[in-house]
Formats: C-alpha cells, structure tokens, sequence
C-alpha cells in the first residue's frame, strides 16, 4: 500500500481478489469468552451457525471429515465483534483456541432484495425452482403486484436472457446469456445472486454510530482542484481526474481505515490490500493518513463504446483492527459463457442482514466496537475525443 502520494486506479483495477470463505476465532482477554472477529458490519447475526477449525485445517474440502471441528453458532452480535456458543450444550468449546478458524454454515437473509421475471419469460416455475437455494433475493412474477424490484430479467429473442435495472433498461456491464446455452437459466440466476450481494455489500452502513466516535477524526475528499468534495455524496469527474482522501485521528485510541471500491465490473475490492498494505491502515493518535488516486474509465467499457461509469467508494473506520476480506467479490465476466463460474458457492458468507444494523450496534462488554462508514458514488466520464488514460493524473502540490 502507497500512502500519501500513493495513485491507485479505481476502475479496472488489476488481479485476482480472493474470496475470504471463514473469520478468525478468539478467545476473549478478560473473561475467555470465544468470540468471532467479525459482526453486523460483516454481515454476521444472532443464530447463525458456523464450524471452527484449527487453522492448519482451513485447506481441507470436506469440513465434515475434520475430526477437531465443533459446531457453534453467534449468540451476541456487535458491531464488529460476535460471540459464540457450542450448538450443543453437551459438547465443550473449552479446546477451541484464539487463532481458530469459523466457516458459516448458516446464514439468516433478513433482507433481500426484489427482482421481476417479466412476462417475456416463459416458464416462470423453472426460474423459481432454480433460485431456491438463493437467500438473496426473493422474485416477482410477470405483472403481480409486488415491492419495489431492483432489477428484472426478460428473453430476447435475440439477445437471450437479459437482466434488466429497475427502470427496465439493459445494464451494460452484464453480459446476455443466450437461452440455448447448457444451464442457462442458471447462469442468469447465478448473476442475480452476485449482483444481490453486490447491492447489500454497497448498503451496509451503522444506522446508529456513536457521536463520540463519530468525532474522534476528520474526514476530507479532495479533487484534483484541492475542492473538498467530502459532503457531495455523487462526484462527477473527467477520466484522469484525482481525488485524495485524508483521515485525521483526533481521539486518544488508535482507528483503522479500510476503502472498497464496488467497481463497474461488479467486482469489490479493498483498495488498502491491493498493494500489501494488508486490511486496514493504522491511524495514530493525533496522525493522519492520506491515499490520493485517479478515476478512470475501464479500457473493457471504452472498448464497448461507453464513455463512462459508475464505482461506488465506500469507506470505514473502526475502532478495532477488523477484517473486511469477506467482503470481496469477483468481477462478472461479459463473455456469456463465463458469469456462473466465479458466482455459485463464492456467497455462504454474505447474505447481507442490513436490517439489522438500525439494532444496539455496541454493547457494554464491548466498549471499543464502534464503526462507521461512508460511500461517494463517483461518476466518471471519459470525453469523446481523449485516448485510453493508463498513467495517473498528478495531484497539484
């Protein structure tokens, strides 16, 4: 990771971005209580089930075979932090050790989100018996009344299956399947499924973060103007433009700052890793640290003839070193015969319990969970008449 005068690409951004399948598990200092270092922010809840393993077990396959694993499931949720409990009050967890891992078993959807099979589509009940292992998502038929749906998937005749955004539009970045294809309708269920927990990563925020940690630091997105944009929320920039943001610690404690971007691709990325920076930057007391990087249109989307698109930044700040690995995702190729292959069985983390997060977010016991975040849809337009930009702008000095 390049701190100051780092540059970072947000769109296109290059390498394969693993998929965190398990949490840490630890034993806690003051009461030894066993504790999952993950929680409402990674999109954890109460009674959900997990399996913990020593970490030199976390390459087997079959989680089954593991003689030493032990069934557990979350009994308190925070923030940041959850705590665990043997499923069966017989069977001990005195053996589990800080450094364990946990994998999810089980995870409880409490919200999801809306699509519609338009009437174009012309065995509905296949589509719904294909989406019955999807927590994800729930599904409105043709012109049943209904809630608000996110996206839509109709045939084409020509185009095949598309899935369409809430206006009914065709998105660009997703590729149409064609109906003939081997395992069509699951290819396109597998895309759905993606593009739910896509929208449920963008969505997670502390409905209730706490006014004292809330200011215990100052936060400034700067453009290339040195403008602070920082209460914008929508940024709209020319390809090459920069921004720099800059967090200051002004509490006694340190705070750790993680930035994703939710690329055009689909693909989320925590853009503190991408340079072996590892999850998080440490901010000091009293210190401040600054990534400054450029916006850029994807060379895939100028290629399609797009001149521009949409990354959402999001950022967090916590009060804890935590992890937010299990939020990455793969991008969606375009190629038609290639969405489902990263798609089905990447997501048993995530199933996105956003409802959740409006709940007690702290708890006395825990006195250091606090969090918060903050997201900048940036829209990047890329003139007519400018060449692929590969080098970054440089920042005024």
């Amino acid at each position: 990771m390049l701190y100051g005068k780092g540059h970072f690409y947000f769109s296109n951004c290059p390498g394969p971005v693993a998929h965190t399948e398990s949490f840490a598990v630890y034993r806690r200092q003051h009461d030894n209580q066993l504790c999952l270092a993950a929680g409402y922010a990674h999109g954890v809840c109460e009674e959900e089930e997990y399996v913990l393993f020593p970490l030199h077990d976390l390459q087997r396959d079959d989680r089954r075979s593991i003689g030493t694993s032990i069934r557990a499931k979350v009994s308190v949720a925070r923030g940041l932090t959850s705590e665990l409990v043997a499923i069966n009050p017989n069977v001990s967890v005195s053996g589990v050790k800080t450094g364990w891992q946990a994998k999810p078993t089980s995870r409880l959807a409490s919200c999801k989100v809306y699509i519609r099979l338009t009437e174009s589509i012309e065995n509905p009940q296949m589509w719904l018996d294909a989406m019955m292992h999807v927590n994800h998502f729930s599904v409105i038929r043709g012109d049943t009344e209904g809630p608000a749906c996110l996206f839509a998937v109709e045939h084409d005749k020509h185009h095949g299956y598309r899935i369409l955004d809430a206006s009914h539009m065709s998105i660009a970045t997703l590729p149409s399947i064609p109906s003939n294809q081997p395992n069509s309708v699951g290819t396109v269920v597998d895309m759905l499924e993606h593009i739910a927990i896509f929208k449920f990563i963008e969505g997670i925020e502390n409905k209730t973060p706490s006014a004292p940690f809330e200011a215990s630091f100052e936060m400034a997105l700067l453009n290339s103007k040195w403008e602070d944009r920082t209460n914008d929320g929508v940024l709209t920039l020319t390809h090459g433009d920069c921004l720099s943001l800059t967090v200051r610690n002004l509490g006694p404690k340190p705070l750790y700052l993680a930035v994703l971007d939710l690329c055009p691709s689909w693909k989320v990325i925590n853009l503190v890793s991408l340079d072996g920076g590892g999850d998080y930057i440490v901010i000091s007391p009293g210190e401040e640290e600054c990534i400054d990087w450029s916006m850029i249109v994807p060379e895939w989307l100028q290629k399609k003839g797009l001149s521009q698109c949409e990354d959402v930044i999001k950022i967090f700040v916590t009060e804890r070193p935590t992890s937010f690995a299990p939020l990455s995702l793969p991008e969606i190729p375009m190629t038609a015969d290639a969405p489902g292959r990263h798609v089905r069985g990447q997501h048993n983390l995530l199933n996105g319990l956003l409802s959740q997060l409006s709940h007690a977010i702290r708890h006395a016991a825990e006195e250091n969970d606090n969090w918060t975040t903050r997201n900048f849809i940036v829209h990047t337009f890329c003139p007519s008449n400018q060449e692929y930009l590969y080098e970054p702008a440089t920042l005024p000095e």
